[in-house]
Formats: C-alpha cells, structure tokens, sequence
C-alpha cells in the first residue's frame, strides 16, 4: 500500500524550483535594461506565462513582471508557480522598515534583514536619512554610521549592497524608558539607491 502511495505522489506534476536570476544571480529586483534569467525543474511539461504589471495605487507608480509557470502532466491537476519581480529605474528610493522591537536598559533595538533573494546585488546604497525625528546608529555591512535627527541624507554607506543584515539602535527617552509602548514600534529609514550596472 505504500508503495501504491509513493507510485501516485510520484505522477503529479511538481515544480521543484523556480527562480529568476540577473548575470547568474537570483534576484527579484531588476532594473529596467537587465536581461531576466527564468530556471526550473520540474516534473511534467512547463509553460512559462509572461504578464507585465502596473500598481499606481500608493504614491509611486511601480512596475512589476508576474511570471507563472504552469506544469501539466496527464490529466493530473497543473502545478503552478508564480514569481513577482519588480522592475526599478537606474535611482529610486527604498524604506527599511523593521517593526519587532528589542530592548535594553538604554537604547531601543531594530534588527532585520533586506532579502538577498529579492534584492541581488545589483542595488546599490547611494544615501540613508532617518525619516523619524529622532537619531540612530546603524550597522551594515561591517560599517557603522551615525544617522541625525534631522533627516539629511547621509553618505557613510555609500556603495554598499541594501541587501544583507541591518542594524539600527537609538537611545530611550526618560519616557520611553519608564513606559516602552511610548516607544516607537518600527524603525523607518529611507535610502535611495542605484542600479551598480549603469
């Protein structure tokens, strides 16, 4: 009986992956000139379906490919896998945001992670700037830089990949340390980037 199962799960048709790539690299991200590599590996016949798409409904107009690969085997139900890969222009700005608080006696903490998977390493940081009054210090890539209050644009990560591990810590207020919830909830930072290959 178990062998019975095995011989049935075996005959479906199944993606066993599906990626887009830029020069080899996986990426999500691409910018507008990039030539977009589609690899799978399925089980059963593949059609890719191809769909450009444009979101006007937030402040910026973005632009997105929908990439759908549909895998038939038999008349066996279609396995299907959808991809959304967002096309930027040679600059443009990107919030970091973080929203899971940690805290010590002194400081409020922001850890997270921009997605190598989405991001490649095509994008490049041209400038950070705290969007939230308040100032912050910020590890990326090995570097540590010091964000102002005031909200200018700082080039200590000029050059450096957005994706990977980030960091940001800010110090409590005598308020905030008396009562976290009046402490903010999410860390939000612009940076503009720039596509490396242009």
């Amino acid at each position: 009986m178990l062998f019975l199962f095995v011989l049935v799960i075996s005959c479906k048709p199944k993606i066993d992956s599906f990626v887009t790539k830029v020069a080899g690299i996986e990426t999500k991200t691409i910018g507008a000139n990039d030539s977009l590599e589609v690899h799978w590996k399925v089980r059963g016949k593949p059609t890719l379906l191809y769909h450009e798409v444009i979101d006007s409904s937030g402040l910026d107009v973005e632009k997105f490919v929908q990439l759908t690969l549909l895998v038939k085997k038999g008349k066996k139900e279609p396995a299907l896998g959808l991809i959304f890969v967002q096309v930027l222009p040679q600059e443009t700005s990107n919030l970091i945001v973080f929203d899971e608080p940690i805290f010590t006696n002194d400081s409020i903490i922001f850890k997270g992670v921009k997605s190598p998977s989405r991001w490649g390493n095509f994008f490049l940081i041209k400038s950070v700037r705290s969007t939230m009054g308040r100032p912050w210090t910020v590890f990326h890539g090995g570097k540590k830089i010091e964000l102002s209050r005031d909200s200018i644009p700082f080039s200590g990560l000029e050059g450096f990949n957005i994706a990977g591990p980030w960091e940001f810590r800010s110090l409590l207020t005598p308020e905030e340390k008396s009562d976290h919830r009046k402490a903010p909830v999410e860390v939000n930072i612009q940076a503009i980037i720039y596509h490396k290959n242009k």
